[in-house]
Formats: C-alpha cells, sequence, structure tokens
C-alpha cells in the first residue's frame, strides 16, 4: 500500500509538512501520508483510499495534523481490505496525537467512514463546522485497549448525513479507564446514530437528529454493538 501513496513523509522524525492548494484525482491509493502539518484549500475527487494517513512511528516526536477547508467527493472507493489501509477521509496508525478537522465538506464513500482505525494510541481529536454525506460510518472510536484516563474528543458544529453510526469504546468505566471528555454539540445529524460503551464523561448538547427517506439511503446498523443494546 505505502508504495502507491501519492504524497508520503516517512521517518521516525518526520518535520512539520505544509501542502496547500493541491488537487487529487483517480488515484489508486492513500494520498496523503505524513506525521505532522497542516493540509489546507486541497481538493480530492474519485479517491480509491483515505484522503490524509497520519502516522507517527515516534511517540516522543510530538505534534499535529490539521486538516481544513478541504473539499473532496468520492473517498475510500476501493476496497481497502485488499490493501490493509485507507479506510476512512481520515485514517489513523501510530502516535497521533492531535488532530483536528475543520471547515471541510465530504461527500461519499463506497466502503469507509470519516475517521478510521481511531485507537489506543490516539490522544485528541477535533471534528468542526465540517460536513459529511454518504459513508458507511463515522468512525469507531476505541481506547479500549488503555488503563488510564486520558484524550478527549470534540464534535462539534457539523452536519452528517446517512453516516451510519460512531460508537465510543472505552474499557473500565468504573476504574476510570476511559476517554477524558467527550463533547457531542450543535450538530445536524440524519440517517445516523451515535453508541457508547463503557465511557464517562460524555456531553451532548443542542444538537438534531433526524431521518429521511432517499438521501445517501440508509445503510441500516453498523455499530459492534448489537441494536437492542443501543
Amino acid at each position: 500500500w505505502k508504495y502507491n501513496n501519492t504524497l508520503r513523509s516517512g521517518g521516525s522524525d518526520g518535520g512539520f509538512l505544509s501542502i496547500y492548494d493541491c488537487v487529487f484525482k483517480d488515484t489508486p491509493s492513500e494520498n496523503i501520508n505524513i506525521s505532522k502539518g497542516i493540509v489546507s484549500n486541497c481538493k480530492g475527487m474519485n479517491l480509491s483510499g483515505s484522503f490524509v494517513h497520519i502516522g507517527n512511528p515516534n511517540e516522543l516526536n510530538l505534534g499535529g495534523v490539521t486538516v481544513k477547508n478541504c473539499y473532496v467527493d468520492g473517498v475510500v472507493m476501493g476496497d481497502p481490505v485488499k490493501s490493509g489501509h485507507g479506510f476512512g477521509f481520515v485514517e489513523f496508525s501510530s502516535y497521533p496525537i492531535n488532530t483536528y478537522i475543520e471547515d471541510c465538506r465530504v461527500v461519499n464513500s463506497n466502503y469507509g467512514s470519516v475517521v478510521a482505525s481511531f485507537g489506543s494510541q490516539n490522544r485528541n481529536l477535533v471534528i468542526s463546522r465540517s460536513s459529511f454525506g454518504g459513508f458507511k460510518s463515522i468512525g469507531s472510536l476505541s481506547f479500549s485497549l488503555i488503563e488510564e484516563e486520558l484524550g478527549y474528543v470534540y464534535i462539534e458544529n457539523n452536519t452528517f448525513e446517512s453516516c451510519g453510526d460512531l460508537l465510543f469504546n472505552g474499557n473500565n468505566v468504573k476504574k476510570g479507564f476511559s476517554f477524558n471528555k467527550i463533547s457531542i454539540k450543535d450538530n445536524l445529524f440524519t440517517n445516523t446514530r451515535i453508541s457508547f460503551r463503557e465511557v464517562s464523561q460524555v456531553y451532548v448538547e443542542n444538537n438534531k437528529f433526524s431521518y429521511e427517506e432517499g438521501l445517501y439511503g440508509f445503510t441500516g446498523w453498523t455499530s459492534l454493538l448489537d441494536p437492542y443494546k443501543a
């Protein structure tokens, strides 16, 4: 998979990349692979893999990635199982410390989620003032392997249309093994659900949930949870 990346920055001490005003079209795999930097005012059309893949092999190489003012129509259009990567608009691997997705509009995905592979090495994620439509899911955000309380997720002032569901999965809420804070505020969810398991300090405020027939189609239950446990 990595040999088909359109723009890739590797190394355990990768530096800060600034990527502005680029267009990616009809690409065969993942598009931007970086450890820290900014991706701004870029466009993507009919992308087989992820738009941005964030991987930071060295956990001491602190930094973050901001994706802002980007427009993408068609992302994860190819089956990611074949390459083992490229499951989301933004995909994570090693130690993505701080991730910000701001003022983006992203629609249409055959196989992908908005964010993919958010796990125990992630820390902080902010998605704000963005619109997403026609995804299999928003993502599965899992801290199920950690044994401490850390990390925050802010999802605020966004629109999600037919994006399956958003799952938060902690570890042991009685012992405090969970997210430090989850804020879901001022969003519009259409044909989209949210699921929580073993999490605490969750704030769901001033959101609107609605369902419409014919809007990208209703993708059904995509959560790791069984429906009756919702």
